[in-house]
């Protein structure tokens, strides 16, 4: 692949390798582990091995955001959690029929990693072919849809109490109400006047709660070329505006928050590096102390008494750990064509008014049922597995760790500031599909708000910057 290693790629190469072997010597040998865990050593092990033989991929790190978070992610969950899970009693909460599926589990893990490496390598090896027609005076059209989507955001947030019911402010995050939903527009009846606003609501809010902070960074950025401190202060103002918008997904916030912040480094080449390593340490150090706060005030979910317990508990169930892969054994096979075909449709905004068929359960309701469990999010790995067997398992991690690999590749080369924020959105998801959420739902958010992002940015043709 050509790639030349710069000095944070070869340090994060080295962090992995290193912390892997000792994630494998530390699971491997903890002797109060349950007996169903005995293999689990082998996930650190073969990140690490995988790792050893990938290390032109880590050349792209940090240039290439789809690489860098696609492995950084999986590094978390492949060799962090192992660890966690040793120290914090093995706590987590789906444990139903642990003992029975785990081992099939980590075999299917095992071969995602292999998959994912594999692909980004495909990916990275491909050419790139960027040709764009842009519109003649495209600019002006950019900013009357721009200043359209937020009068009629404005105009449903006053309108509709509802709508507000939904966000909360990130300084209430000690609360009990903070992680409940506050509103469900299913209460509404489909094709409502009311449930068609505030369903378009929620989709033009996503992209203009983007699109605008970095529209304002990039004109600060032009005013201020001679003033970089005052100009990034300014942007950073707008980037954490986010924390006063948020909802039931938290993690989403932290998502917006961590790409405008890495739009500001693109913006502000020159310190672009201080910006990028503070910006992940800043929100990985956010969600700590979150989570440590919600647990040390009760506001928890689980039954843990330890610190360590919930902690693993937590990050089990937000990183697609091994026993959310293993409880896809406990699923009923019956129905499960119409969850896949449940789990396309809620890719497309409007489903419900455009297909009826809301009454169909999806992969998660599913996934949940099988688990008496609720809220858990099926990994896409369990989910291949699920639809189309052991072979084709990690079909959904491949395709999004090339859509990932090849956005990140486009990001790295693109002149135009809006199109480049859409590119590192579109990483973004294709990477946390992976790791975090699934890739049905990452190719809701991909549909949602890439797509606008994307034509937009194409409208807004800029060479200043």
């Amino acid at each position: 692949m050509g790639v030349k290693f710069n000095s944070l790629g070869r340090i994060i190469y080295a962090f992995c390798l290193v912390v892997s072997f000792v994630s494998t010597v530390i699971v491997g040998f903890d002797v109060s582990q349950p007996e169903y865990y005995d293999k689990l050593f082998l996930i650190p092990f073969i990140f690490g091995i995988v790792s050893c033989f990938s290390k032109s991929i880590y050349g792209n790190i940090p240039n290439n955001v789809g690489v860098t978070f696609i492995i950084l992610l999986e590094f978390y969950r492949s060799v962090l959690i192992p660890i966690f899970m040793a120290y914090g009693n093995y706590e987590s909460l789906l444990k139903l029929n642990i003992g029975e599926n785990i081992d099939a589990a980590i075999a299917l893990m095992l071969y995602e990693i292999v998959i994912v490496f594999l692909f980004i390598r495909i990916a990275l090896q491909r050419k790139l072919f960027c040709h764009r027609v842009v519109l003649k005076h495209s600019k002006r059209y950019f900013k009357w849809i721009l200043f359209g989507l937020c009068c009629f955001d404005f105009v449903v947030w006053i309108l509709i109490p509802e709508v507000r019911e939904d966000y909360r402010s990130m300084f209430s995050m000690f609360s009990d109400e903070f992680t409940l939903v506050m509103y469900d527009n299913a209460d509404n009846a489909i094709g409502s006047l009311k449930r068609i606003l505030i369903t378009l609501f929620s989709i033009t809010f996503g992209v203009v709660r983007i699109l605008l902070p970095a529209y304002c960074m990039i004109l600060i950025a032009r005013k201020l070329r001679n003033y970089p401190k005052l100009g990034i202060l300014l942007s950073l103002s707008f980037i954490f505006m986010q924390l006063f918008f948020v909802t039931s997904t938290i993690a989403y916030t932290l998502i917006c928050c961590l790409l405008l912040l890495i739009f500001l480094a693109y913006l502000w080449k020159r310190y672009a590096r201080c910006l990028m390593v503070g910006s992940v340490l800043g929100v990985v150090i956010f969600i700590t102390f979150f989570f440590v706060g919600r647990f040390l005030g009760g506001y928890t979910s689980t039954d843990s008494n330890s610190l360590v317990g919930f902690w693993t508990s937590v990050q089990i169930a937000y990183f697609a750990g091994i026993d959310n892969i293993a409880a896809f054994f406990n699923v009923s096979e019956q129905g499960k064509w119409i969850a896949l075909l449940m789990d396309c449709v809620h890719c497309i905004p409007f489903n419900s008014t455009l297909f009826g068929l809301s009454h169909l359960e999806s992969s998660q309701s599913i996934y949940n049922i099988g688990n008496a469990s609720m809220g858990q999010i099926p990994p896409s790995t369990g989910l291949g597995f699920y639809y189309f067997g052991g072979l084709l398992a990690p079909i959904f991690s491949a395709c999004l760790a090339y859509l990932g690999t090849r956005m990140g590749m486009k990001a790295t080369i693109e002149k135009q500031p809006l199109i480049y924020l859409a590119y590192v959105y579109c990483a973004l998801f294709a990477a946390m599909g992976i790791s975090m959420y699934n890739f049905f739902i990452a190719m809701s958010w991909i549909i949602s708000v890439f797509i606008p992002l994307y034509y937009m940015g194409r409208l807004y043709y800029d060479k200043t910057l």
